[in-house]
């Protein structure tokens, strides 16, 4: 901890010691350190750790998930890939999501008097938290075309629609880039009370930014990707819209029958010059309600709440096998707050603790059903649109949703 003091200076550095505990704000200790090994399988934890959370695996055990924030050849070097889908062994640099498993009593005793300066001792096990991927299309992900063809089952987060490989870098060790997985939520199942709540233990993370060619068409954008703890199954969604996320939150709805979440994001921060040509291309087949054109909407998103229907397939049929059908992933709705868009300095538009402002909630599903005409434009409609293409107003709802949480090409 706190390595970077040592800078490039090698004999400050001393490998296998216990690390500082004299932090300034605070007596802490650390749990593990990138770059350690597991010493039986050789699984190593990687970095920048980002998002996390940790559940009781059973009575004895601890385990701990996190995941590396890590942009694979956008910046700096790439990550040690990991590999995914069986014999196949896709493989997959940038982001990982690791599990640590701890002695459930060693662990409760860490803090106190006497106890070891590190963390050694009650490390039960460490590795890979994600053994499957599938992409938006339920397909495993298969490896990306090393010819420049478009790949058959690839990771929608890097390809347009045809399938063509469009960030600005590729990996030079693995197929895939899993792109920057910032932070993240771990939900236990009804962590609320008897039914409220999700239906099983999850980890609801997202891929935030990313760098596509300036040339790039026929955008999919970024899914969020929900993780079965139990399964180690990690699926990509739409439900959130494609436009890039920060973080999802689960929020408690009070209701059996429903979950809530609550996506922040980017939207849209997909690098380049704005890509004209995707504002074009969407300005071409229809207009704002207003009759103005939109415009390039990187980092405007209003306030949104998803309420997802449990055990529920696509069309709203009952659902209990499926996962993502479940845990209120697959039906349900994405509300935006709408409130005054008087303008005021940034500072004096971020609410305090306890503060309020005024506004609905505003779902668009009539207006979507209207421009769209039929439901095969409105699946069109929710790729083409996936980086919410809007107005320039940060205060409406300016993000163009689905009526449904439809998964693209389902």
């Amino acid at each position: 901890c706190e390595a970077s003091d040592a800078g490039t200076n090698a004999s400050l550095l001393r490998d296998g010691e216990a690390g500082n505990l004299n932090f300034p704000h605070g007596r802490l200790k650390v749990l593990a350190t990138v770059g350690e090994i597991n010493e039986r399988t050789g699984a190593m934890l990687t970095g920048v750790p980002d998002g996390n959370g940790a559940y009781l695996l059973n009575n004895k055990t601890v385990r701990y998930i996190y995941q590396s924030e890590s942009y694979g050849p956008l910046s700096r070097q790439e990550s040690l890939p990991f590999f995914v889908n069986g014999p196949e062994r896709v493989s997959l640099t940038g982001s990982h999501i690791h599990y640590i498993d701890f002695d459930r009593g060693k662990l409760a005793e860490f803090m106190k008097d006497g106890a070891p300066v590190n963390a050694y001792s009650m490390v039960v096990d460490s590795g890979e938290a994600i053994e499957t991927i599938y992409n938006l299309k339920r397909e495993k992900i298969g490896k990306r075309s090393r010819t420049g063809a478009a790949s058959s089952s690839p990771h929608h987060s890097n390809v347009n629609l045809k399938g063509e490989y469009i960030v600005v870098k590729t990996p030079t060790k693995a197929d895939w880039l899993m792109q920057s997985l910032c932070s993240a939520h771990l939900a236990i199942k009804h962590q609320w009370g008897s039914g409220l709540g999700v239906e099983d233990k999850l980890f609801i993370t997202n891929e935030e930014w990313i760098s596509y060619v300036d040339s790039a068409t026929g955008l999919i954008g970024l899914p969020v990707h929900v993780l079965n703890l139990e399964s180690k199954e990690l699926y990509a969604i739409s439900t959130f819209s494609l436009g890039g996320h920060e973080k999802v939150v689960n929020v408690n709805t009070g209701s059996t029958a429903f979950v809530g979440f609550v996506p922040s994001g980017y939207n849209g921060n997909f690098g380049g010059k704005g890509l004209p040509q995707v504002v074009a291309s969407r300005n071409k087949q229809y207009n704002r309600t207003d009759g103005k054109p939109y415009v390039w909407p990187q980092d405007i998103v209003p306030t949104r709440l998803y309420v997802g229907k449990k055990r529920a397939d696509k069309d709203g049929n009952l659902d209990s096998t499926s996962f993502l059908a479940r845990n209120g992933f697959e039906h349900g709705a994405l509300y935006g707050f709408a409130t005054d868009c008087a303008p005021r300095p940034r500072h004096v538009a971020q609410e305090h603790r306890g503060g309020r402002r005024q506004g609905p909630w505003r779902f668009l599903q009539a207006a979507l059903e209207r421009r769209a005409g039929n439901r095969e434009r409105l699946r069109a409609r929710c790729l083409l649109g996936v980086s919410g293409l809007t107005c320039g107003c940060s205060c409406r709802l300016v993000l163009l949703e689905r009526s449904r949480s439809r998964q693209a090409w389902r």
